[in-house]
């Protein structure tokens, strides 16, 4: 039995919080689940919880599954060889981790009101930018020598929140006939068309 001094409780990790998040979006209904119920039942303050995630949005997904796929992402794209173009190098890495990138809409093994939740604006929205921001940070190091990095960085973060907008369009305009995994290898079969 543990022994908190002076009556405090624990403190919460990330991972509780999201466990405690989709257990009560799977049981309650994503809208219908407020940062205030998560933030008791994780033992915490209303305010205090976010000190462990920026946004309700950002309870749709795993930090872990996300930081995997963006190191697994940073290690092939730096296997390229620097004379390569920056699109061509970022086709081999996806074409090297669709496997993966096709996983992506399913990460962490979600229910089925956090996969309906991630397709919302505002899910989409929010993974959009996360993407957007990592693979940022990925292209400028590729890019550390080029004076454009800023800007082809840039360039390189609007494809990607493009392609994972296009991902959540293509489940919700389905209706939910196609699933995130057969959006995913679409959208990679549509940009390998156009640009492969």
């Amino acid at each position: 039995m543990e022994n908190h001094s002076a009556g405090r409780k624990p403190k919460a990790t990330e991972e509780l919080v999201l466990s405690v998040a989709w257990e009560l979006f799977e049981t309650n209904g994503y809208a219908e689940t407020t940062m205030a119920e998560i933030a008791e039942k994780s033992g915490l303050s209303r305010r205090s919880i976010f000190n462990y995630v920026p946004s309700k949005e950002a309870l749709l997904y795993s930090n872990d599954a996300c930081e995997s796929f963006v190191t697994a992402f940073s290690a092939e794209l730096k296997k390229r060889p620097k004379d390569e173009s920056m699109f061509d190098s970022l086709s081999q890495t996806l074409k090297t981790l669709t496997p993966e990138f096709i996983n992506l809409p399913t990460m962490g093994n979600p229910g089925p009101q956090v996969l309906e939740a991630r397709q919302t604006d505002a899910g989409l929205e929010y993974i959009r930018s996360y993407w957007a921001e990592k693979l940022r940070q990925v292209a400028l190091e590729r890019l550390a020598d080029d004076p454009n990095a800023q800007v082809k960085a840039r360039f390189v973060s609007a494809l990607v929140a493009q392609t994972l907008s296009e991902l959540g369009a293509i489940v919700r305009e389905s209706g939910g006939k196609i699933t995130p995994v057969k959006a995913a290898a679409k959208v990679l079969e549509i940009l390998y068309e156009l640009f492969g």
